[in-house]
């Protein structure tokens, strides 16, 4: 029989559990009288590719807690990768990732972008875990805050000044080609069954 710690009240969206066995490696962080344990599931990654990305997890979490004033609630953060569709979700305390996404070695993604999309999901441990949208329609506002936020917070950490370029070019570019789409897609929309809430994960959500 396993127990385990209970949570604050979340919703059902961002609720997931994992049965591996694959290895892993963790970092314990002390934080007064706080223990917060960050570990790392990945498939044939160096020990210092993981180690990247727990130490980057710490001052992201550093971070957010400073930006918001808000201490993460929860006692761990898991980090896996599998063979998914989407490039990550931020299951509270349990994110995960597309397989190789976390690892620099692959060359299928550099440490900033790595950063980016790590940085993307630990925002929504606060805006969108811990706050909740009332319904999907309203996507937009986390998605809208992580996206922006996620890159003041690699600006922060690696010491970079990249946030008010790369973000404001590639969001012209959606929205040129949003303006000469045939479809244009409000940000805001009444959206009920499961098809529909997928078609609001879009760009336009997330940068608009």
């Amino acid at each position: 029989m396993y127990k385990f710690q209970s949570t604050p009240p979340m919703s059902t969206d961002v609720t997931s559990f994992a049965v591996t066995k694959m290895d892993f490696l963790e970092n314990v962080y002390e934080d007064g009288p706080r223990l917060l344990t960050v570990r790392t599931f990945l498939a044939n990654a160096k020990e210092e590719n993981q180690t990247f990305v727990l130490n980057f997890a710490e001052k992201c979490v550093k971070y957010f807690e400073e930006f918001t004033k808000v201490k993460y609630p929860l006692a761990k953060i898991d980090f896996i990768e599998y063979d998914k569709k989407f490039t990550a979700t931020e299951y509270w305390g349990l994110t995960t990732f597309k397989r190789g996404l976390l690892n620099p070695s692959l060359d299928l993604y550099d440490t900033r972008q790595i950063s980016i999309v790590v940085a993307h999901e630990l925002t929504h441990y606060w805006f969108g875990n811990l706050v909740s949208n009332k319904w999907w329609s309203d996507i937009w506002l986390q998605e809208g805050f992580a996206q922006y936020l996620s890159h003041k917070a690699v600006d922060a950490i690696l010491n970079t000044t990249n946030v008010e370029e790369y973000p404001l070019d590639y969001t012209m570019e959606v929205f040129r080609e949003d303006r000469d789409s045939e479809n244009v897609n409000p940000v805001v929309t009444n959206c009920t069954t499961p098809s529909e809430i997928m078609v609001q994960f879009n760009d336009i959500t997330y940068i608009k």
